[in-house]
C-alpha cells in the first residue's frame, strides 16, 4: 500500500516538473546582452574600453580621448568628456597602452589640429556627455556636441560599421586620422588614397607596446565622396 502511494506521488512530481519546463520554454526568450553593464571597469584603474565588438573579433569600435596618464591606456576613461574620434581597435583591461588605429572623426568643418585637454577651441576635438551615450556590447552611440552629429556604430567579426547623422544644412565631412593612436607614440608610417567615389584605403604602421604593428584598412562610404584631401600634419598634399 505504501509503495503504491510513493509511486503515485513520484509520477505526479515528474509530471509537475515537466509542466514547469514546458511553461518556461514557452515564455519570452531571455537576451543576456540586457544584463551587461559595459561601464564596469571604465573608471579608476580598470582600463576597459567602451564600444561595439564581438568575442575574438578583429575590430573594437569605440570613442577615443586625448591620451593622459596610465588610466587612459584603453583610449577611454569614464571621467573624461573630450572626444577626438572613433578608432577601430582598442585594448581592454590590459594595463598597457596601444592600438587606437584608424581614428575617424565626423565634423562639419575642416580642422586638422587635435586640440589639448585644457583647450580644444583651436582643434577638432569635441565635448560629449554620458547623458547621450548608449553603450551595449553590440552597439555604441553618442552625440558629438561640437558639431551636433549623432554617431552610431556596431561590429562583426572583421568589419566595423559607422553611421553619422549630420544636422540639416551643414556639410558632412569626416577626418581619418592615421597619425594618432591610444598613446603618445605616433605612427611610424601611414598612407591613404582615394580609390573611387566611395572607397578610401590605406595603412598605419606603429611601434608601441606591440612592436612593428601593421594595420591595413578599406573604408567604404554609402554616399559619394565629393572631395578628398590628404594632409601631412597640417599641410595639404
Amino acid at each position: 500500500m505504501n509503495s503504491s502511494i510513493e509511486n503515485h506521488t513520484m509520477k505526479r512530481s515528474i509530471l509537475f516538473i515537466f509542466a514547469c519546463i514546458l511553461a518556461l520554454s514557452c515564455g519570452k526568450q531571455v537576451s543576456y546582452i540586457d544584463f551587461v553593464d559595459t561601464s564596469i571597469g571604465t573608471g579608476g584603474h580598470g582600463h576597459v574600453f567602451v564600444g561595439a565588438s564581438v568575442p575574438f573579433g578583429m575590430v573594437q569600435l569605440g570613442p577615443t580621448s586625448i591620451p593622459q596618464d596610465w588610466d587612459w591606456c584603453s583610449g577611454y576613461h569614464y571621467s573624461d568628456s573630450i572626444l577626438i574620434g572613433f578608432s577601430q581597435t582598442h585594448l581592454n583591461g590590459t594595463g598597457c597602452t596601444d592600438l587606437g588605429d584608424i581614428l575617424i572623426m565626423p565634423m562639419n568643418e575642416i580642422r586638422t589640429e587635435t586640440g589639448k585637454q585644457s583647450d580644444i577651441s583651436f582643434g577638432y576635438a569635441s565635448k560629449y556627455s554620458h547623458k547621450t551615450e548608449i553603450a551595449r556590447p553590440e552597439y555604441y552611440s553618442l552625440l558629438v556636441e561640437r558639431y551636433n552629429i549623432k554617431a552610431e556604430m556596431t561590429a562583426t567579426d572583421r568589419v566595423g560599421f559607422h553611421r553619422y547623422t549630420y544636422p540639416a544644412g551643414k556639410p558632412a565631412s569626416i577626418l581619418v586620422n592615421l597619425h594618432d593612436g591610444n598613446s603618445y607614440a605616433k605612427a611610424q608610417m601611414c598612407y591613404v588614397r582615394k580609390v573611387d567615389d566611395y572607397t578610401i584605403e590605406g595603412y598605419r604602421y606603429s611601434h608601441d607596446w606591440s612592436p612593428n604593428r601593421k594595420v591595413y584598412f578599406v573604408l567604404k562610404a554609402d554616399q559619394k565622396i565629393e572631395d578628398f584631401t590628404a594632409y601631412d600634419g597640417n599641410v595639404a598634399k
